[in-house]
């Protein structure tokens, strides 16, 4: 009888409840600590991936677009002024208006790349641009 008479008496019951209080208040408190800290490390998850991916689309971008430049810009003019220099021996001073009234589409629109071209000389070894 001794048991339920303290368990009934309104002083333990009010230490109960006020015990049961603070440990759940504590219990709270951790869980949104927690919480907190879970969202800070997902925020900070989620901006690393983003960087990551983002310079991988900046390095995919610069590949493709050097590979378009080369293969459909400078390759077709390197051929086109090849031909030139295999018919007549020598390099043209005209060769910019040679490549823009080209009849070849892909030459013609590639010739805009060049806005100038060096040009060695093989008996005194002179470099000139010419524009």
């Amino acid at each position: 009888m001794a048991i339920s008479l303290s368990w009934h008496s309104r002083r333990t019951r009010t230490a109960l409840i006020v015990l049961l209080l603070l440990v759940s208040l504590a219990t709270a408190s951790l869980i949104v600590l927690q919480a907190q800290y879970a969202n800070a490390s997902q925020r900070a998850t989620v901006e690393s991936v983003l960087h990551d991916y983002s310079s991988l689309v900046a390095d995919e971008v610069i590949r493709r677009s050097s590979a378009e430049i080369g293969y459909y810009g400078y390759y077709p003019l390197v051929a086109a002024v090849l031909r030139e220099i295999q018919s007549s021996g020598k390099l043209p001073s005209t060769i910019r208006a040679t490549l823009l009234s080209a009849t070849d589409p892909r030459v013609k629109r590639a010739s805009g790349l060049a806005k100038g071209y060096y040009e060695v000389g093989s008996i005194h070894w002179a470099v000139e641009l010419s524009q």
